[in-house]
Formats: C-alpha cells, structure tokens, sequence
C-alpha cells in the first residue's frame, strides 16, 4: 500500500540524485528512463548500448534482456540481470546480481565493461542461439510436457 509507494519514491528520487552526480562528472554517461519507452525507440537503444542493468525486483517474466540480445548483434554487448528476474536462469552468460547489493551491481558492471571480445562473442552467440531456438511456443510446450511428467509421477505414487 502507502508504505511501498513511500519507499519507492525515496528510491526513485535517490537513483534520479546519483545519476545526476555521475552526469554532472561524466555528461551523457548515463541514461536514465522513468516512463515506458516505445519498442521502436527501445531497440534502437539497445543496440548503440554497451551494457544492460535490468535491475527489477518482482518482475518474472521480463522479455527486456531478451530483445536486448536480439538487438545487441553488432555490438555483441552484456547485460547485468537482477537475480529476481525468471530469465536470469535460462539466458547463458547472464551477470546475475541482487540489486539491492550496490556493491555487487557495481562490480557485475564493471566486469561486463571490461570483457575480453573473445568472450563477449562466446556468450553473445550462446544468447542468440537460445534467443531463436526458444520461442514463447516451445516454452509452452516443454512446460506441459513437465507437467504431464509431474501428473504421471504423482499417479504412480499414488497421490
């Protein structure tokens, strides 16, 4: 209720305050979004970008890192995922942190920064093949597949 939007108004005004910090030492650093952004503009950031910090706390099924990778080819760039997010387990090469851990969010991003393109590439690849291979319709598919598996276990055990 009150109490959360309280908190996340304190938070917001102190990422608007550290990112007015950072900008006023390094202009233009960082970007920084408050409002929904249209596909159109989403992707052509995406792919003049070097890193990615998806830093959501209760945000499941978040698709942002996907289409992240999908717009990132040239640039073959990273991302840094909160570990709340469902796609922090399935995207290989995922930089996985808590976001509410400043120090390991600082780290995580910049040891993307400073990825070897050798790696960059490695990964990168990883992302695009699961990216393809992994449509909304086989992941339904495996996961009533798993089901059935489940009922069938639970049959045999007589539950």
């Amino acid at each position: 209720g009150g109490d959360g939007r309280q908190l996340h108004a304190e938070y917001a005004a102190r990422v608007e305050q550290m990112v007015t910090e950072i900008n006023s030492r390094h202009p233009g650093l960082v970007m920084y979004y408050k409002r929904r952004m249209p596909f159109p503009e989403r992707t052509a950031l995406f792919s003049s970008c070097d890193v990615l910090v998806n830093s959501s706390i209760r945000h499941g099924l978040n698709l942002m890192p996907f289409e992240f990778v999908m717009c990132s080819k040239e640039r073959k760039a990273g991302f840094v995922v909160s570990e709340f997010l469902g796609c922090s387990r399935v995207l290989p090469g995922a930089v996985r942190t808590n976001p509410w851990r400043d120090e390991d969010m600082a780290r995580a991003i910049h040891r993307l920064l400073l990825l070897e393109d050798h790696h960059k590439e490695y990964w990168h690849g990883l992302q695009v093949d699961f990216c393809t291979n992994n449509t909304v319709y086989s992941w339904a598919e495996n996961l009533l597949k798993d089901m059935l598996r489940m009922r069938r276990t639970m049959l045999e055990m007589g539950e």
